[in-house]
């Protein structure tokens, strides 16, 4: 389900409702119960006037309006202008024969929805989500500097630590990144090699190459792979592009294969 929250903005002020609490600029007002259930009442029918009568029965419906209707409210209201200050006091309007109301732009917070929430949970973080990667840039730096001297690289270490988010995340972004900042363009293929991994490259190289994938197609190129040692670098050769990254993610899959 997409996240929601609860939270108003108006001025300086964030209303959080299902904390029963304001803040302006960050700082909690401390409002009261009554007082929070009166801000937020405005709220919800912001722009538009209400009577002493209304608010009574919104904030008191089992008392009698009758009974002090005039002065509760009245302190109530004057009670959290006092906490709301400048600018939040002159929002709350009040004229004769009409009651009160506030009037103030309100912006609701925005909905998250699942494909752009910036924690995957268990899995890894894609390059799709590469803005919400931080704290690796060491890690990142190191694994650039050693590709920059060797076409090869392996990442290894502790499962569940984020290899592959490191890699998804960070290094083909900055790789990308370099690429482009020299004039170059860098086309990448990720990868995992299951329990077919000649089929999964041969698939890969073709997509790269921007060539129709068909059965036959694949076959053709697991056959050169299988018997030409030089098969893989003719086909990333191949690619009409300046640089070219392969990225096989759990490697150690092929240890689990019959042949690779």
């Amino acid at each position: 389900m997409p996240l929601t929250d609860s939270r108003r903005y108006f001025g300086p002020y964030t209303l959080i409702e299902d904390e029963g609490s304001c803040l302006r600029d960050g700082e909690d007002i401390n409002l009261f119960p009554q007082e929070f259930a009166l801000l937020k009442f405005f709220l919800d029918n912001n722009g538009e006037w209400q009577s002493k009568a209304n608010l009574f029965s919104a904030l008191w419906p089992y008392e009698n309006p009758e009974v002090e209707l005039d002065n509760r409210i009245q302190v109530l209201v004057s009670n959290l202008k006092k906490k709301l200050g400048a600018p939040g006091n002159a929002y709350i309007q009040s004229k004769r024969k009409k009651g009160y109301r506030l009037k103030e732009e309100v912006r609701y917070a925005e909905t998250i929805a699942d494909e752009d929430c910036p924690w995957p949970g268990l899995r890894f973080v894609g390059e799709e989500r590469a803005k919400y990667f931080y704290g690796r840039d060491y890690d990142i730096f190191q694994m650039t500097r050693k590709l920059a001297h060797h076409n090869f690289l392996v990442v290894t270490s502790s499962s569940g630590i984020g290899k592959s988010s490191l890699v998804r995340a960070g290094l083909v972004p900055s790789l990308k990144r370099q690429a482009e900042a020299a004039g170059e363009l860098l086309v990448s293929a990720i990868f995992t090699p299951t329990e077919e991994p000649l089929r999964q490259l041969a698939e890969q190289l073709l997509k790269l190459a921007q060539v129709q994938v068909t059965e036959a197609a694949i076959d053709q190129n697991i056959q050169s792979l299988s018997t030409d040692a030089h098969a893989l670098k003719a086909a990333v050769e191949a690619v009409e592009t300046d640089r070219v990254l392969l990225v096989v993610d759990q490697f150690e899959e092929l240890t689990l294969c019959d042949r690779a």
